[in-house]
């Protein structure tokens, strides 16, 4: 993110909880969730909040409200009082909620259903900047993206553990991999921030992907990159099912996350996360900078494989 703003000419103000040591910005470094340490001195034209906490990091949900909702309340309140006037929220597909279908992509309107404390923590953050854009004046973009990947991406992430398990040849294939399949790299991302800062001039909502396309289409691709020849087991149905049922209830009896759940059931067994991202192309010209292939070459760079 901050090197594409840096291309694009940007004077930047990057606050993290660590430092980035990357040349020709001014750093500070503070923690979201306490107000005192978020000290952004001088005139800010705009903001793009990416800092949050994942869900694949088996958070609590009490630690998910303070981070993803409490720390976008505070930088919020902090940057308003230096000037800015857009927000540029990044948010989740999840805080709308899985019901998309292979006929009917989840669309911007639909009515937000979250089914995990994470979309839900995301949800109130995009309602509370809505609201307060709407009484102080100010723009607030909120993008939706899918699992994110590309470089600097976390090991614990859900797009790491993607390549990984494909890398290692386990990636589970259901269905023949006929099912919708979402990831986004992470320069198309970064673009979709950059035309959402500069472009949108009235609050919304934007969803944002490359696709659609099918899991077996993105480990097939990935699978060639890497030279595997087979990324994935092929699993029945059912099987599946009991394997993600089992791994739940062995969670709850070890009181940890499980590695499998039914939430990963529902999302390699159906198209419960087709997204339209029609509106980003027509209001602000949103188009990918990188095909899912060249996103996933530049990846594997990053990983050195």
């Amino acid at each position: 993110m901050i090197n594409a703003l840096l291309s694009k000419g940007y004077d930047i103000i990057s606050f993290d909880n660590r430092p980035s040591n990357i040349k020709g910005i001014e750093e500070v470094i503070g923690d979201i969730t306490d107000p005192s340490t978020i000290r952004l001195d001088g005139h800010i034209d705009g903001v793009i909040h990416c800092a949050g906490i994942l869900e694949s990091s088996h958070p609590t949900s009490d630690l998910l409200m303070k981070v993803n909702f409490e720390g976008t309340m505070n930088i919020y309140a902090n940057t308003l009082d230096q000037g800015s006037k857009k927000f540029v929220f990044m948010s989740s597909i999840m805080a709308l909620g899985p019901y998309g279908s292979e006929r009917f992509p989840m669309k911007e309107d639909h009515d937000p259903c979250p089914d995990e404390p994470y979309g839900r923590s995301k949800l109130l953050s995009e309602r509370f900047l809505l609201k307060r854009a709407q009484d102080d004046d100010t723009v607030a973009s909120i993008i939706r993206p899918p699992v994110i990947f590309g470089e600097g991406m976390s090991r614990n992430s859900s797009a790491m553990r993607t390549f990984l398990s494909i890398k290692k040849g386990f990636m589970p294939m259901i269905d023949r991999g006929r099912h919708i399949f979402n990831m986004l790299y992470v320069g198309n991302l970064s673009h979709a921030l950059i035309l959402a800062l500069e472009k949108n001039e009235i609050s919304n909502i934007f969803h944002v992907n490359e696709g659609p396309y099918t899991l077996r289409f993105a480990v097939d691709s990935i699978s060639r990159r890497i030279g595997v020849k087979k990324g994935y087991v092929s699993i029945p149905k059912s099987a599946f099912y009991l394997l993600c049922r089992t791994s739940e209830i062995f969670g709850t009896l070890i009181n940890g996350p499980p590695p499998l759940s039914m939430n990963k059931y529902r999302a390699l067994t159906s198209d419960i996360w087709h997204m339209d991202h029609s509106r980003i192309c027509d209001k602000l010209g949103y188009s990918p900078l990188f095909s899912f292939e060249e996103g996933i070459d530049r990846t594997c760079r990053w990983l050195d494989w």
